[in-house]
């Protein structure tokens, strides 16, 4: 088999946790198989509630290293050795992407800034399909524009080469920032 029909798709995801997240996995893996029929399709999937298994096994950052985790943490990253590094491609599975405190999820930093924002500044495509937004209804913001998410939902925009949203709100919150984001069905219904 050819370099050409072989796909490594990196997938961050939940496991065993969400129901939808699995429906939206499942979901965008069969149009990847039907746009790419005969291709070998090995998948890398990272569950985003364990953000260290985006490393290896071995990897220094998967350690507890007491009083170096923090001289660990900021100069490791940048050198790589992740499990998404020889990725075709990286999609973001799962929803949603945005809420009230987006900005402190576990896998905001050591995910999104540390391994995502680099790859895509190397050229590797990373999409986030389906990106939804959770707020309660009283409180559904107008804008996130100085919001203390701000910066994290940018830095996410900026780290995709597509982002399209399943829900109106999101699509406002996203054009706040200046992104036009296509709204699309949840990915969940392929």
């Amino acid at each position: 088999m050819s370099r050409r029909n072989k796909l490594r798709i990196g997938l961050l995801t939940t496991l065993k946790t969400n129901i939808g997240d699995d429906f939206i996995r499942e979901g965008l893996l069969h149009v990847i198989r039907r746009l790419a029929p005969g291709s070998a399709i090995t998948c890398i999937t990272i569950n985003k509630h364990h953000p260290y298994s985006v490393y290896p096994p071995w990897h220094p950052m998967r350690r507890r290293l007491g009083p170096v985790r923090r001289v660990t943490e900021r100069w490791l990253p940048p050198l790589g050795f992740t499990r998404f590094e020889k990725c075709d491609f990286v999609l973001q599975c799962g929803t949603p992407v945005i809420w009230e405190g987006c900005r402190d999820s576990e896998w905001s930093r050591l995910v999104w800034r540390d391994v995502l924002l680099r790859l895509a500044r190397k050229g590797v495509p990373i999409l986030n399909v389906g990106g939804g937004s959770c707020y309660p209804w009283e409180r559904r913001p107008a804008t996130l524009v100085g919001s203390p998410d701000e910066a994290f939902v940018r830095l996410m925009l900026e780290a995709t080469r597509l982002t399209t949203v399943r829900d109106d709100l999101a699509k406002a919150l996203f054009a706040s920032l200046g992104h036009r984001t296509p709204q699309l069905c949840c990915p969940a219904f392929l």
